[in-house]
C-alpha cells in the first residue's frame, strides 16, 4: 500500500530554511513513510506518541532536527520539524481538539485558537510541493545522501561498508548516475532503510 504524505502549508516555510542536508534527511524519511508505513522504528528515538501521532530525530546528536507527523484515513501528515533545544518544546505537549460549529464562525474560531497557540493542522499540500528545487529524479540521490547524514557516515566509509567505490556514490548523490537495484539493497542494508527509496 502508498501511504499519501502531506505537509502543512505552514510547515513548507520552515522547511525551506532547514539545512540542505536535513532537508535531505527529511525527504529519505518521506519516501520510506510512502512505502512502509508511519510506524518507523529503524529511525533514531523514533516513538508513538499517541495512537495517530509519532516522532523522530532526522539528526543524531545535536543539535537535534525532530520531524513530527500524524496518521489519519491513510494519509501521513507531517506536523512539524523542530529543534526542541532552540524551541523548548515538549513534543508530548500537544493536544489534537475536533469541534462542530456553524461554518459562518470557522474564521473567527480558527484566529481565536491560534491566538492561544494552536495550528490549523488540516491546511496541507502534497510533500513534493514542499520540495521544489528537487525534481522526481534527483529524489534517489537526495534519499542516499540523507540515509548516509542520518547514519552519520562519510562517503568513504559508506564505501569501505559496501563495497561502491567513492566517486560512483558521489554521483549517485548528485544524480549524475543511477543507483540501480543491486547497488540499492546493498546500501539499504548498511544505512537500516527500504532500498526502494532508492529507486
Amino acid at each position: 500500500m502508498a501511504w499519501e504524505i502531506r505537509i502543512r502549508k505552514a510547515e513548507r516555510k520552515r522547511i525551506e530554511k532547514l539545512p540542505a542536508l536535513i532537508q535531505a534527511t527529511l525527504i529519505t524519511l518521506i519516501r520510506e513513510m510512502e512505502i512502509k508505513g508511519p510506524v518507523r522504528g529503524n529511525w533514531p528515538n523514533y516513538k508513538r506518541l499517541r495512537k495517530d501521532r509519532h516522532h523522530c530525530h532526522l539528526k543524531k546528536g545535536h543539535p537535534a532536527f525532530v520531524a513530527v507527523w500524524e496518521v489519519r484515513d491513510n494519509e501521513i501528515k507531517l506536523i512539524e520539524v523542530t529543534m526542541p533545544e532552540l524551541t523548548k518544546k515538549h513534543l508530548t505537549d500537544f493536544v489534537d481538539i475536533r469541534v462542530i460549529g456553524p461554518i459562518a464562525n470557522r474564521a473567527r474560531a480558527l484566529d481565536a485558537l491560534k491566538n492561544l497557540g494552536f495550528m490549523d493542522a488540516t491546511d496541507s499540500v502534497p510533500w513534493r510541493e514542499a520540495f521544489p528545487k528537487y525534481q522526481k529524479d534527483d529524489l534517489p540521490g537526495v534519499a542516499l545522501q540523507g540515509a548516509r547524514t542520518r547514519e552519520e557516515l562519510t562517503q568513504a566509509r559508506l564505501s569501505e561498508l559496501t563495497g561502491i567505490p567513492q566517486r560512483h556514490l558521489s554521483m549517485m548523490e548528485h544524480g549524475k548516475r543511477p543507483i540501480g537495484k543491486k547497488n540499492a539493497q546493498l546500501l539499504a542494508k548498511v544505512l537500516k532503510v527500504d532500498y526502494r527509496i532508492f529507486l
